[in-house]
């Protein structure tokens, strides 16, 4: 602890914690605003065929510029690769490295988990039996439904 005049104005603490206090303020921020949204919703929905046609334009239209713009994108942006098939091609010839290929992560985020738990009232066992896509469909119906 670092003090200035009798006051505490500077701590020394582990990279864990830091990373953990960044963590939680991250997800302070996210549920703040997830509770804004929730508390500021009128629970009427508009689908985006009236939204597009309310602001003057064409699915069909915007559909194949987006298509356009796909298309341009691909021939400009170099191909991209998996880091161990890159090392693969050439890290090994040179420095005889090798790379795994990383699991896919299959969990529902730390942000979904507290706002089921907190915002939608899920008993925190069910919430832990959902998988990623399960819990996104329960946000996403609660979300969804009128509130009083």
């Amino acid at each position: 602890m670092v003090e200035r005049h009798g006051k505490a104005v500077a701590a020394v603490v582990g990279m864990a914690h830091l990373e953990e206090i960044r963590r939680l303020e991250q997800d302070l921020r996210e549920s703040v605003l997830l509770l804004a949204r929730v508390a500021t919703d009128s629970g009427a929905r508009t689908d985006l065929d009236t939204a597009i046609e309310a602001l003057g334009l064409n699915r069909g239209e915007l559909e194949a510029e987006l298509a356009d713009d796909r298309v341009s994108a691909l021939e400009e942006s170099p191909h991209t690769i998996p880091l161990a098939e890159a090392l693969s091609a050439l890290g090994r010839v040179i420095y005889g490295l090798e790379a795994a290929t990383e699991p896919a992560v299959d969990q529902v985020p730390d942000w979904l988990v507290h706002t089921l738990v907190n915002v939608v009232k899920m008993p925190r066992q069910e919430v832990d039996r959902l998988t990623p896509a399960q819990a996104h469909q329960v946000w996403d119906a609660y979300v969804s439904s009128p509130r009083d």
